[in-house]
């Protein structure tokens, strides 16, 4: 499935990738980074990945 596929990606360990999709759902307060389009087992077009760019455990606007 298209998120194993994507976990493949997430160098170093921990990073959170995710689809187009997902960060069509998140919405803009999310920081998003892009990293190309992959080829991905199953799919015949390239998928878009995008890295979550936010240390683990906080979320948009956590002044801590």
């Amino acid at each position: 499935n298209l998120a194993q596929r994507l976990q493949d990606l997430a160098r170093p360990a921990g990073t959170t990738v995710l689809s187009q999709a997902t960060v069509d759902a998140l919405g803009s307060p999310w920081p998003v980074e892009p990293m190309g389009e992959h080829a991905v087992k199953g799919r015949e077009a390239p998928v878009a990945a995008y890295r979550l760019a936010i240390d683990a455990g906080r979320t948009p606007g956590d002044e801590r």
